[in-house]
C-alpha cells in the first residue's frame, strides 16, 4: 500500500529490526519515546528485536497498546554451530519474529534455552534447536553480523547462497527473508546488491530494515558513548567497537523509499510481515501451581479445616498464658475472612505459603512475625503465617485483601538470612526445579552514574566529575533525581555545569542516556512458582550461579500470570535466633514468644536512646526521636516505626504527636466517634487503617470501600477525590454527622493519608523491634555476641560494636585457641551467685525478665551509651564475649573446624608445637598460624607473639615429621619409653619434648596493634591513637562518631573545617585523568568509627609522606556530604553519606613533640625500687631532648611531693621514649602537659 506525501508516491513501511533500552548498553531507544515518534512518522506498528532477549516484551506490548500501535514480538538471537559447546565463541545474528501465539511461545522457548543451555559470552541457539521450534516464526537474515552476510564477505557468493537456502529450509515456505539496510557502509551496500541477485535466483524475498539503535540521528553520539560504557573504553581508544555511521536511527518511510526506490517489494514486505504477525498477550490472569490436599478434601475445604484447627491451637496457647479472649469474636472474624478468601479463589495461595512457612518452622528456620499488610489477617495468624494477633491492635483484613478490589494477596515473608536458601530449596524440590525461579531486575543509569560513566568515556578528570555529582542527591521525595530537576533546583550544579564548554556536552549526553538500563540482576527476594516449566509461561534467563530467572521484571512477571512470593532474608532474625540459643544454654525453657510486652526496663532503655543494635531504632535520628517521644507501651513502638519517615518528620506530624503524648498540646477529636479510633495515637491520624475506620464510622463505608477511599487519597487524583468526597459527605448525612464536621474530617483524612503508614507492617516489625530490645536489656552479652557473629565480615561494624560493648561496661575478649569457638560466644568469667529469683528455672520469658530485673543489684547502672554492663557491684566481671576464630582474617572455616575437632578429641593445646602436632597441618598451614598469632589467639600457649612467629617453621616441620612417622607405622622412642603409642591430651608427646622458643624481644605495642588490625580487621587490645588522647584534647579534635552523627549539630552544608585524629586504612592512590598529578582516597578511623576521606592533588602532594607514614594523624578537613537529601525508597529516614575533604595532615607524634611543654612521672614511695629509679634515669638520658620532666612522689594516696628534674634529664617525648618509661613505671604514671 502506498500513500501520497507532497505529491510523491510513498510506499508504507514498518520497522522490523529495532533495539530498545533492553539491549543493555547498546540500544538507546526508550519505549516511552518510541511510540510518540512512530505517530510522528505515521507508522502504526513496529517490532522489538533486542539482542538475545525478550526482556521488554510485556512493557513493549502495554506501551504499544496504550499508544494504539501494533506490537510485533521479536528477538535478534545469536546462532552458533552447537549451543552447548563451551569452546567456540563464534556466533551470528539472526532476527526472529512471532507470527502468532505458537510463534511467540517458540521465541520464548528459544530465548530461554539460549540463556539456560547455550550461554557462552552470549545467549546462543543452534540451527537444530531452531528447526524444532520454528513454527509460527519468521526469520530475517539480520545485519552484517548475520551468518549469510559473513559467508558472502569471507567465502563468496555461491557459499552464501547455499547458506541462505539452508536458513530458508528452517522456516515455513516464504517465512525467511534477506535483510537489506540503508546504513551507507561499503560492506552493506555490497550485501544489498548481492541480496537482490540472490533473491532473484533463490526466490527468497527481500525485506528492508533499519537496525535502529536510537530514535533521532542526533542521538548517534550518545549511543556511541553508551557502547563505550559497555566496553569499559574511552572514545579515544581506537580498539573499541563502534558504529562507523550515524544512520541507525528511526528513519521515516520517505527515507526508505528514497534509498530503495528501485526495490519497492522490500518495503511492501515489511507491511506484509507486520500484517501477518498477530500476537495478543493475555495479561493479569494469575496461574497458581496446584496444591495437593489429603484425600477427601478439595482445596477450599482443606483450607477451612487447617485454618480452624490453627485458631483452636492459638486458643490453647492463650489459655496457657492466662490470656482471656472473646472466642466468638475470633471465630466470627475467621469465618468472614475465610468466606472472602474462598470467594476470591485464593485458598491455594494461602496453602502454598502456609506449607513452606510450616516447613521452615519445623526445621528450626526462624521466620518473622509478619511483614506488610498480611499481619492484618486472622487466617494468616491462625495458620502461623504471621505471629502477631491482629485483633488487639485493630489490624484490618481488608487492608490486606479487599473483596471490593480483586487483586492477588501478597505475603512478604522474612526468613533468617543464613537459612533462607533452605526454604527456597524445599519449594524447588516440592514443585520441581524447572517450575521455580527468581525474578530479574534492571539497574539503570541514574543522573549521577550517567555523569560519571559518560565523563569517564569522554576522558574527563575524576575530580571534575566528583565536583558535579556531589551536588546531586540520589533521591528526591523517594524518586531518583533527574538531570532536568538538578539543572532547575541545584544552583551549584547548574553553576559548575556552565563553567566549561565540555561540561555542556557531558550533560547533554548524560541526559540522553539517563534512565537507560545498565545491567540485569536478580531480585533479592522474589520467587515465582508455576504449574509447569517456567519457560512455558515466560522467557527465562540464567543467574550468575545457574539459577532460573524470569526475563520479566517484578511487575511484568505478575502481569504475565506468575504469582510472586517474597522470600526475604532478614539479618535480625538470625541475630535473634543466635542470641536465644545462647540464652537457652543457661535457661533452657526461655521462650521469646512469651516475653511480656510491658517490660518497664525495656521502655526505659529505649527512651534513653540506648538502641544501637536494636532493629529499626539504630540511626542517630531515630534515637533523638525516641528521647523526645519516651515510649512507654508497645503501641508507642508501633507508632514510632510509622512516624519515622520523611513525610511525618518534615510535616510537623511527629512533633504534634509527641506534644500530645506529653500533655503539651491538648488532645482533641473532631467527632466523638473518632476517639476510640485515634486514642492510641493521641488524636493524630498515623495509620492508613485509621483512615479506613473513620470512613466506616462517620460515613458508613464498608471496610472494602474504605480501603478504596484510602488508595484514592494516597494517589491524590483531583477528579477521583472530588467524587469520593461527595460520597463521603452523603454517607455522613445518613449517619447524622454535621456536614461541616464531615467536610473538615474528609480534608483532614486527605491531608494525613499521604503520610499514613500501614499499621499491620509497623505492628509486626514493632514486635521484632521489641524482641531485640528485650534481648539487649536482659541478655546483653548474648545479644552482642549474636550481632558480632552476624557482622563478623564487616570490620567497621565489628569495631563499632566492640567499642559500644566496652563503653557500656561489657567485656570483649580476644580470640583464644583453647576457648574460642567458630563464632562469637558468651563465656563465664566467674561463677555467678544466683539471685533468689533465679534459683527457679525460667519457664517463660516473663520469668526471665523478672529474674534479670531482680538481678540488677548484681550489675551496675546501665551506661547512657552502649551495652548494659556485665559487672557486679564490686567490679568483678561475670560474663564476657569471646572473639570467634572464624572472624580472624585468613583463618577459613575449614581450618577452624579442624582446630575445634582436634581440641574436642585431644583436649586443650599446650603450646604452638602441640597445636601443630594435634591438628592436621594440611588444614592449618603457615598462613593460618601467622593469622592466629597476629590476632592474639595463641597468647595463652606461647611466651610471646614474636617468639611464636619465629617458631612457626620449626613447629610445622616437627608436626610434619610426626605425621610421616605415624603414616609409616613408626613410633618414636620417646613415645615407647613413655609407655604408650600416642600423645597425651593436647600433644607435646608424639615427637618428644618440644624445643625451646627462639629468644626474641616481644613486638612493640605499635607492632602488636598493627598485626591485630591485619588479622582481625580492627584493634582489640587497644588503639594506636589512645596514647595521643591528651594531644587530641589540646587540639580540640573531634571523634569520628561526632562527624557521622547529625545530632551533634555539624552540618555538611555549612562545610565546617574540623580536626580529627585517626589512623589511615584502605588507602588508594589514583592518577588524575589529566595526567597532572595524583589524588588519594582512604578511610580514617579512631576508636569510635571510620569515615571516608578524599585528598585531592594539591593536598596530596603536600602531605603524601604523612599519609603513607603509618603513624596516627591529626587531619584537618572539611566535612561534606554527597547526598544531603538522599532518601530511603521504602519511606525510611533521610540519609547522608558524610565524607571529609582533607586540607592537611600531621603525625600525632610530631604534634606531641612540638606541643608538649612538660612531662610528669608519678612514682610510688611505697613500691618504687632502686633498680627502677636507675632504669628511669637511663631512659631519660637515652632520649634526651628539650621537654622538662617532673617527678611526683605519692605515698599511700595521702601526700605527694613534686620536683622538677635537672635540664640534662629533659627528654624528647617520642613514642619510644614514653614506651620505655611505661615499661618501668606503668602507663598511668605518665602525664603530658
Amino acid at each position: 500500500m502506498a500513500s501520497t506525501v507532497e505529491g510523491a508516491q510513498v510506499q508504507e513501511f514498518t520497522h522490523l529490526h529495532l533495539h530498545s533500552q533492553y539491549s543493555l548498553l547498546d540500544g538507546a531507544i526508550r519505549l516511552k519515546d518510541l511510540f510518540p515518534r512512530l505517530s510522528e512518522l505515521s507508522m502504526d506498528a513496529a517490532a522489538l528485536t533486542d539482542h538475545g532477549n525478550m526482556f521488554g516484551a510485556v512493557d513493549f506490548f502495554k506501551k504499544a497498546k496504550g499508544a494504539g500501535k501494533k506490537p510485533i514480538f521479536g528477538i535478534e538471537t545469536y546462532v552458533c554451530a552447537d549451543h552447548k559447546d563451551r569452546q567456540n565463541r563464534r556466533n551470528y545474528h539472526l532476527i526472529l519474529l512471532a507470527k502468532d501465539m505458537t510463534g511467540y511461545k517458540n521465541l520464548q522457548y528459544l530465548s530461554s534455552m539460549a540463556f539456560l543451555e547455550g550461554f557462552y559470552y552470549h545467549p546462543r541457539i543452534d540451527k537444530a534447536l531452531l528447526k524444532e521450534h520454528s513454527e509460527g516464526v519468521i526469520g530475517l537474515s539480520a545485519c552484517l553480523g548475520g551468518e549469510i552476510a559473513q559467508t558472502l564477505l569471507t567465502h563468496g557468493y555461491e557459499q552464501a547462497k547455499d547458506m541462505a537456502k539452508g536458513y530458508a529450509s528452517l522456516f515455513a515456505p516464504g517465512d525467511f527473508y534477506l535483510e537489506i539496510q540503508p546504513n551507507g557502509l561499503a560492506d552493506q551496500d555490497k550485501i544489498n546488491d548481492e541480496w537482490r541477485r540472490m533473491s532473484r535466483e533463490t526466490g527468497i524475498p527481500l525485506v528492508a530494515t533499519g537496525d535502529c539503535h536510537y530514535i533521532h540521528e542526533r542521538d548517534a553520539k550518545a549511543q556511541e558513548v553508551l557502547m563505550a560504557i559497555q566496553q569499559g573504553r574511552t572514545l579515544s581508544d581506537e580498539k573499541r567497537l563502534r558504529h562507523e555511521v550515524s544512520s541507525y536511527y528511526l528513519k521515516s518511510a520517505a527515507e526508505f523509499n528514497q534509498h530503495f526506490h528501485d526495490i519497492p517489494e522490500a518495503l511492501e514486505n515489511t507491511v506484509r510481515i507486520a500484517r501477518s504477525c498477530n500476537v495478543e498477550l493475555k495479561l493479569g490472569k494469575p496461574m497458581l501451581p496446584r496444591y495437593r490436599v489429603p484425600e477427601g478434601f478439595d482445596i477450599p475445604s482443606y483450607f477451612r479445616k487447617v485454618s480452624q484447627d490453627g485458631l483452636d491451637r492459638r486458643f490453647s496457647e492463650f489459655a496457657d498464658l492466662g490470656k482471656k479472649v472473646d472466642q466468638d469474636l475470633y471465630r466470627q472474624r475467621l469465618q468472614r475472612e475465610l468466606d472472602v478468601i474462598v470467594q476470591m479463589d485464593f485458598p491455594g495461595y494461602f496453602l502454598i505459603v502456609w506449607d513452606f512457612i510450616n516447613y521452615a518452622k519445623e526445621h528450626g528456620i526462624p521466620v518473622g512475625p509478619g511483614r506488610g499488610s498480611g499481619a492484618g489477617s486472622l487466617v494468616a495468624y491462625s495458620l502461623r503465617i504471621t505471629d502477631l494477633d491482629p485483633i488487639p491492635y485493630n489490624l484490618l483484613f481488608e487492608r490486606f485483601l479487599n473483596p471490593e478490589r480483586i487483586s492477588m494477596p501478597d505475603f512478604d515473608i522474612d526468613f533468617c538470612m543464613n537459612r533462607r536458601d533452605g526454604v527456597i530449596k524445599y519449594v524447588s524440590e516440592k514443585y520441581g526445579k524447572t517450575q521455580v525461579g527468581q525474578i530479574i531486575t534492571f539497574g539503570s543509569l541514574s543522573a549521577k552514574s550517567a555523569i560519571k560513566d559518560v565523563g569517564r568515556v569522554l576522558g574527563m578528570p575524576f575530580s571534575e566529575l566528583n565536583d558535579l555529582t556531589k551536588n546531586l542527591p540520589a533521591l528526591v521525595e523517594g524518586h531518583p533525581v533527574t538531570m532536568d530537576w538538578a539543572l532547575e533546583n541545584e544552583p551549584r550544579f547548574k553553576q559548575i555545569a556552565a563553567e566549561k564548554p565540555e561540561f555542556q556536552e557531558l550533560i547533554d549526553i548524560a541526559t540522553a542516556l539517563e534512565g537507560l538500563h545498565r545491567n540485569a540482576g536478580m531480585h533479592a527476594a522474589g520467587i515465582v512458582i508455576a504449574d509447569s516449566p517456567l519457560w512455558d509461561h515466560v522467557p527465562c534467563y540464567r543467574g550468575q550461579d545457574g539459577e532460573i530467572v524470569t526475563q520479566f521484571a517484578k511487575e511484568e512477571v505478575e502481569e504475565a500470570g506468575l504469582v510472586k512470593f517474597d522470600f526475604l532474608g532478614l539479618k535480625t532474625l538470625t541475630v535473634i535466633d543466635i542470641a536465644v540459643q545462647m540464652v537457652q544454654r543457661d535457661r533452657p525453657d526461655f521462650d521469646l514468644r512469651r516475653i511480656p510486652l510491658d517490660d518497664a526496663g525495656v521502655y526505659r532503655m529505649i527512651s534513653e536512646g540506648d538502641t544501637t543494635g536494636v532493629f529499626q531504632l539504630e540511626s542517630s535520628g531515630f534515637k533523638e526521636l525516641l528521647k523526645k517521644l519516651k515510649p512507654d507501651c508497645f503501641e508507642d513502638i508501633i507508632a514510632a516505626g510509622a512516624l519515622y519517615r520523611p513525610g511525618p518528620l518534615e510535616g510537623g506530624m511527629v512533633d504534634d504527636f509527641i506534644n500530645r503524648k506529653h500533655g503539651r498540646t491538648k488532645i482533641t477529636y473532631h467527632h466523638p466517634t473518632m476517639e476510640p479510633i485515634l486514642r492510641e495515637t493521641y488524636g493524630v491520624i498515623v495509620y492508613q487503617e485509621q483512615v479506613m475506620q473513620i470512613a466506616r464510622a462517620l460515613a458508613g463505608y464498608s471496610l472494602g470501600g474504605a480501603d478504596l477511599l484510602r488508595r484514592a487519597m494516597g494517589k491524590k487524583k483531583k477528579e477521583v477525590m472530588e467524587k469520593e468526597k461527595a460520597k463521603f459527605l452523603d454517607g455522613a448525612k445518613v449517619t447524622g454527622v454535621d456536614p461541616k464536621i464531615a467536610d473538615e474530617v474528609f480534608d483532614l483524612m486527605a491531608a494525613f493519608a499521604g503520610y499514613g503508614f500501614n499499621k499491620s507492617h509497623s505492628a509486626a516489625y514493632g514486635l521484632v523491634t521489641y524482641q531485640t530490645a528485650f534481648l539487649k536489656r536482659h541478655f546483653p552479652d548474648e545479644f552482642w555476641a549474636a550481632i558480632l557473629t552476624c557482622d563478623k565480615d564487616d570490620t567497621d561494624k565489628v569495631a563499632r560494636y566492640v567499642a559500644e560493648v566496652r563503653a557500656g561496661g561489657g567485656v570483649v575478649l580476644p580470640p583464644d585457641i583453647n576457648q574460642s569457638e567458630l563464632d562469637f560466644t558468651v563465656v563465664k568469667l566467674q561463677e555467678e551467685p544466683a539471685p533468689e529469683a533465679a534459683t527457679t528455672a525460667a519457664t517463660a520469658g516473663q520469668t526471665a525478665a523478672k529474674t534479670t530485673e531482680k538481678a540488677k543489684a548484681a550489675r551496675p547502672a546501665k551506661s547512657s551509651k552502649g551495652a548494659k554492663a556485665s559487672r557486679s557491684t564490686d567490679g568483678i566481671v561475670r560474663k564476657g564475649i569471646r572473639f570467634g576464630l572464624s572472624a580472624i582474617k585468613g583463618v577459613g572455616e575449614s581450618a577452624v573446624q579442624a582446630i575445634l575437632e582436634a581440641r574436642a578429641e585431644k583436649g586443650a593445646f599446650r603450646s604452638l608445637f602441640s597445636l601443630c602436632e594435634t591438628v592436621d597441618v594440611r588444614r592449618i598451614n603457615k598462613k593460618v598460624l601467622e593469622a592466629l598469632i597476629k590476632g592474639g589467639a595463641v597468647d595463652g600457649i606461647v611466651p610471646t607473639r614474636a617468639a611464636a612467629m619465629a617458631a612457626i617453621d620449626m613447629a610445622v616441620e616437627r608436626a610434619q615429621k610426626a605425621q610421616r612417622e605415624k603414616e609409616s607405622g613408626q613410633t618414636s622412642l620417646f613415645s615407647l619409653l613413655s609407655g604408650g603409642g600416642s600423645s597425651s591430651p593436647g600433644g607435646d608427646g608424639a615427637a618428644g619434648p618440644p624445643p625451646p622458643y627462639p629468644q626474641l624481644p616481644e613486638w612493640t605495642p605499635r607492632e602488636k596493634l598493627a598485626f591485630e588490625k591485619e588479622s582481625l580487621g580492627f584493634y582489640i587490645s587497644g588503639h594506636p591513637i589512645e596514647r595521643y588522647a591528651p594531644d587530641l584534647n589540646k587540639a580540640k579534635a573531634l571523634r569520628i562518631e561526632q562527624l557521622l552523627d547529625p545530632a551533634q549539630g555539624l552540618s555538611p552544608r555549612e562545610r565546617p573545617e574540623i580536626q580529627v585524629g585517626g589512623v589511615v586504612s584502605d588507602f588508594r592512590e589514583r592518577p588524575l585523568k589529566s595526567g597532572n598529578g595524583r589524588m588519594a582516597i582512604f578511610r580514617l578511623e579512631d576508636q569510635s568509627g571510620s569515615i571516608e576521606v578524599v585528598c585531592f592533588s594539591k593536598a596530596y602532594a603536600d602531605f603524601e609522606g604523612a599519609l603513607k607514614s603509618g603513624e596516627p594523624l591529626l587531619v584537618t578537613a572539611t566535612l561534606i556530604s554527597e547526598s544531603d537529601r538522599d532518601g530511603n525508597p521504602d519511606g525510611g529516614e533521610v540519609a547522608e553519606q558524610r565524607k571529609l575533604h582533607m586540607r592537611g595532615a600531621q603525625p600525632l607524634s610530631q604534634l606531641r613533640r612540638e606541643k608538649t611543654q612538660r612531662v610528669i612521672i608519678d612514682l610510688s614511695a611505697d613500691h618504687t625500687s632502686k633498680p627502677q629509679i636507675e632504669g628511669l634515669q637511663r631512659a631519660l638520658k637515652q632520649f634526651h631532648g628539650h621537654v622538662p620532666v617532673s617527678l611526683r612522689i605519692i605515698q599511700s594516696g595521702r601526700w605527694r611531693v613534686e620536683g622538677r628534674l635537672p635540664q640534662h634529664l629533659a627528654i624528647l617525648p617520642s613514642d619510644e621514649c614514653l614506651q620505655a618509661i611505661e615499661t618501668l613505671c606503668g602507663r598511668s604514671a605518665i602525664h603530658l602537659r
